[in-house]
């Protein structure tokens, strides 16, 4: 990119942003159709507002901030509260989406399910690593409203997540553990 806000090589920041964004709306909305349409929007709103980006190395706070304004301005109007519903997510994990770690896959399905208040608190203080304060002065909200959102939401993540965190430990477990036709061929072989 060069040094001028005005004259960066916008096809270089899809290339090298599309995915990182991509995964980023799909933890803002739940839905792998709905965060492919985000990304698109985000990247049409960057280049129309390209002139306004003052630090070329500032990119990602920026495009984060514009995906998380496009993201409640839909909410908003769709007037929606609502976390996305398990069937929707039933249905999408049969769409031809890219293979992803089951671990990353429970903790978006988890998200998912939150509301999007919420949602939108912990995926920026775990993913854009902002503090309490930078997120009530982004959102406007008051400091007690953020610092009681991120609550819930850790609380509701945890109740979503601890049978996959069950799964996985047994899966762990299992692989340690020899299974019993194992150790019934190596008693065979050790009575040889």
């Amino acid at each position: 990119m060069s040094q001028t806000s005005g004259d960066w090589d916008f096809a270089e920041v899809v290339r090298q942003y599309a995915d990182q964004l991509f995964r980023y709306s799909l933890f803002l909305t739940g839905d792998y159709h709905q965060a492919r349409d985000l990304t698109q929007e985000v990247f049409c709103r960057a280049f129309e507002k390209r002139s306004q980006l003052r630090s070329p190395e500032k990119v990602w706070p920026w495009l984060t901030r514009i995906c998380r304004r496009l993201f409640l301005n839909h909410l908003r109007d769709q007037g929606g509260e609502e976390a996305c519903p398990p069937e929707v997510l039933d249905r999408q994990e049969s769409d031809s989406q890219p293979e992803e770690p089951e671990q990353v896959g429970a903790l978006r399905r988890a998200l998912a399910q939150l509301p999007p208040r919420w949602r939108i608190l912990v995926t920026m203080f775990y993913f854009d690593d902002l503090s309490y304060q930078e997120i009530a002065e982004q959102l406007r909200l008051p400091m007690g409203t953020v610092m009681s959102g991120l609550f819930r939401a850790k609380r509701r993540l945890r109740e979503l997540l601890e049978p996959t965190q069950d799964v996985v430990a047994r899966a762990r477990e299992k692989k340690r553990r020899p299974s019993k036709t194992k150790d019934l061929a190596r008693e065979s072989e050790k009575k040889k």
